[in-house]
C-alpha cells in the first residue's frame, strides 16, 4: 500500500518539477528582446547610461552636432519597451562641448542626474539635472582639485546619498601624475568638499557606490604604467570615505598580480564586496616598451575584506582594452551580471572587440557568458557595453557603442540591447550547449526574428575554424558574407540592403557547410 502511495508521490513530484521547468522556459521566451544600433539622426552617437522603468527606458550619452563646427553634445533619449525612440534632446553649443561618457546616470524623484565634462574652452566637470522629459534644468560646474594650475578632469562614477552627490573623477595632478578626485555637491550645486587622493603612482578612478552605512565606496587603481615602460605594477584600489571625504579603510589587491581598476562594484548587506575588473599580464614582445594585456575578471571580498573567490573569463585574444564597465546584483539573489567588452582577435592593424555580458553565482560559479557583435567592417570593429540595469520583467537593458571604422558611412553608432533573464538576445540561446554532444546532429544555429526586417540576430553555440555566415538568395547567389570566428556568440547582421524575399542563411566552418536555415526578409 505504502509503495503505491510513494510511487504516486514521486510521479506527482516529477510532474510538478517538469511543469515548473516548462513554465520557466515559456516565461523566458515571452520576455521581449531587441537590438538597436542608431545615430538618432546625428553624425555619430554613443549611449553611456541607462535607466529602466516599467514603461520606458531613459538613456544618456554623447552626440556629434549636425552643424559646423560639429562639436559634441550631451544626449538625452527615451525609448519605449520595444526599443523605439520616443524622445531625443541634446545639450549642445556652437562654442563649447559637453560630454557624458561613462555610466554615471542616476534617477531621483526630481528627475535624472548625470555627470560629465565640458570644454568652455578650458576643461571642467559638470553635473547635469534633467527632468523626465529631457529638459535641462541646471548644469553645475566643478573643477580639478589643482585648478587653475591643472584643468584635466574626467568623471568616472557618481553616487547619491542623503541628497548629496559624490563624483569620482580622474584628474591631472602636479608633476604630470594622475590622481582620483572626489567632489561632494548638493542639488543646488554647492560643493561641500573637493579632495585629491593619490601619491607618486598613477591613481585611476573606476566607480563609486553608496555603502550600507551611508558612506561611499570608491573603486580605482594604482599603477606605475605610464611612468615606466616595463616591470609594471597594477593593483585594484578600494577605499571607503565618510560623508566628509575622509578615508576610513583601504584595500589593495595582491602586489604580485596585475589587476585593473574596479569599474564595477556592489556591496552586499553583510558588507562583502563584489568587483568587476580585468586581470592581466605583461607582454614583453617589444623589449623596450612592454604592454599590459587583460582578460575579464570578477572577484569577491568577504565582510572583513579577505579574498573569497575570483572568476577569470578568458578570451581568445588578450588585449590592452578588455574590461568590464559595470556590475549589478540580480534582485532574485541568483548572482551578479557584468557588462563590458572583450578582445577576440586582431585585424592587420587593430584589435577586434565585442560586447560581453557575464553572470556569476553568489559562490563565484559561472552561470552564463555571452558575446555580442556586429560582424561588419574591415578594420577596428569595436563594440563596447557601458551600462546595464535589470528590467521589471527580469531581463536586462544595456547600452554602449558600436564602431566599425572604414566600413560604414557613419562608423560610430549608439547601441541599446534588451536581453532576457539568460542574457539572450535570441530567445532560447541559454538552451544551446557550449559544447555540442558527440552525435550526427549538426550544431545549433538560432535565428531571431524570422521574418526579419533591418537586423537579424544569429546565435551560434560553437564555431569552428574560419567560421562564416552567408546569406544566399533563392537562385543560390551569395548576397552577404560575414566572418563568425567565435562560438557562444550572437552575431547581429544588417539586412537593410536586402530586397524582401526568402533567403537561406548558411553557417560554414573551414569552407564546409555546417548548418542552413531559411530566412524571410520582410521590411517594415
Amino acid at each position: 500500500m505504502w509503495e503505491a502511495a510513494f510511487l504516486i508521490f514521486m510521479l506527482m513530484k516529477g510532474l510538478i518539477i517538469f511543469v515548473l521547468i516548462i513554465s520557466s522556459f515559456i516565461s523566458l521566451w515571452a520576455q521581449p528582446t531587441f537590438n538597436v544600433r542608431t545615430r538618432l539622426g546625428f553624425p555619430a552617437a554613443t549611449f553611456s547610461g541607462v535607466i529602466a522603468t516599467d514603461s520606458c527606458y531613459f538613456v544618456t550619452g554623447i552626440v556629434a552636432d549636425t552643424v559646423p563646427p560639429y562639436r559634441t553634445g550631451a544626449l538625452f533619449a527615451k525609448f519605449d519597451l520595444e526599443g523605439n525612440p520616443t524622445l531625443v534632446k541634446t545639450l549642445s553649443s556652437t562654442t563649447h562641448t559637453y560630454e557624458t561618457w561613462l555610466p554615471t546616470l542616476l534617477e531621483a524623484p526630481d528627475g535624472l542626474w548625470v555627470s560629465g565634462y565640458a570644454l568652455l574652452p578650458e576643461m571642467r566637470g559638470i553635473l547635469i539635472h534633467y527632468n523626465f522629459n529631457g529638459d535641462t534644468l541646471e548644469t553645475f560646474p566643478f573643477f580639478n582639485y589643482y585648478y587653475p594650475a591643472k584643468t584635466f578632469i574626467s568623471p568616472k562614477g557618481m553616487a547619491i546619498s542623503a541628497d548629496k552627490f559624490v563624483i569620482a573623477s580622474d584628474i591631472e595632478s602636479i608633476g604630470l601624475r594622475a590622481n582620483i578626485s572626489l567632489v561632494c555637491m548638493d542639488k543646488s550645486g554647492v560643493i561641500s568638499w573637493n579632495n585629491s587622493l593619490g601619491g607618486n603612482l598613477r591613481e585611476v578612478a573606476g566607480s563609486i557606490i553608496p555603502t550600507i552605512n551611508n558612506n561611499y565606496l570608491v573603486g580605482g587603481r594604482k599603477t606605475n604604467s605610464g611612468i615606466v615602460f616595463q616591470n609594471f605594477t597594477s593593483q585594484t584600489w578600494l577605499f571607503e570615505v565618510d560623508t566628509t571625504g575622509q578615508i576610513i579603510w583601504q584595500y589593495f589587491s595582491p602586489s604580485d598580480q596585475l589587476l585593473e581598476a574596479a569599474y564595477g562594484l556592489y556591496q552586499e548587506p553583510d558588507g562583502s564586496i563584489v568587483v568587476a575588473t580585468a586581470k592581466g599580464w605583461e607582454d614583453p614582445t617589444n623589449p623596450h616598451y612592454h604592454a599590459l594585456r587583460w582578460h575579464n575578471y570578477i572577484f569577491k571580498l568577504d565582510a572583513d575584506r579577505q579574498f573569497d573567490w575570483g572568476w577569470e573569463l578568458y578570451s581568445p585574444f588578450f588585449t590592452t582594452q578588455t574590461d568590464f564597465n559595470k556590475l549589478i546584483a540580480c534582485t532574485d539573489g541568483s548572482g551578479y551580471v557584468a557588462a563590458g567588452l572583450s578582445g577576440i582577435g586582431t585585424t592587420p592593424t587593430n584589435g577586434i572587440y565585442w560586447g560581453r555580458v557575464s553572470k556569476v553565482s553568489p559562490q563565484g560559479d559561472s552561470i552564463w557568458d555571452r558575446h555580442y557583435a556586429f560582424p561588419i567592417g574591415t578594420d577596428f570593429p569595436f563594440h563596447e557595453l557601458y551600462d546595464i540595469k535589470e528590467t521589471p520583467d527580469g531581463g536586462f537593458i544595456l547600452c554602449g557603442q558600436s564602431v566599425n571604422n572604414y566600413a560604414d558611412s557613419f562608423p560610430q553608432q549608439s547601441w541599446l540591447l534588451k536581453l532576457d533573464a539568460q542574457g539572450c538576445l535570441v530567445p532560447g540561446c541559454g538552451l544551446v550547449p557550449l559544447e555540442e554532444p558527440a552525435s550526427q546532429e549538426p550544431p545549433a544555429m538560432l535565428l531571431y526574428p524570422n521574418p526579419a526586417s533591418d537586423w537579424l540576430s544569429v546565435h551560434l553555440g560553437e564555431a569552428g575554424a574560419e567560421g562564416q555566415l552567408r546569406i544566399v538568395d533563392m537562385q543560390g547567389r551569395l548576397v552577404l558574407n560575414f566572418e563568425a570566428p567565435l562560438g557562444n556568440t550572437t552575431y547581429v547582421l544588417p539586412l537593410t540592403g536586402l530586397p524582401p524575399g526568402i533567403y537561406t542563411l548558411q553557417w560554414l566552418s573551414a569552407g564546409r557547410l555546417v548548418r542552413a536555415e531559411q530566412l524571410v526578409v520582410a521590411h517594415k
